[in-house]
């Protein structure tokens, strides 16, 4: 299903991404997406509520590679949150 299915769904797909950010209240989990790579880094876009600066160094984000294998991946840096 998923690869004879249309090319949007495909690549929406590819480009979501489950980040898991451990904290003191207990663990969070919440999904992302991969929005590409900037200055050598790739960025990904989640909610504040799932990830924020103070998770950056715990969390681990999971994504799927193009030939459908897990990859793995850590935060280095949060550019930017906010609540409305």
């Amino acid at each position: 299903a998923y690869a004879s299915g249309p090319p949007e769904i495909k690549n929406l797909i590819l480009n979501t991404v489950l980040i898991n950010s451990p904290r003191l209240a207990g663990a969070n989990r919440g999904t992302g997406f991969y929005i590409g790579k900037r200055g050598g880094k790739h960025l990904f876009l989640t909610n504040a509520h799932v990830m924020n600066e103070d998770d950056c160094s715990m969390a681990r984000i999971t994504f799927l590679k193009k030939d459908l294998s897990l990859g793995r991946a850590s935060c280095s840096q949060v550019l930017m949150t906010g609540y409305t």
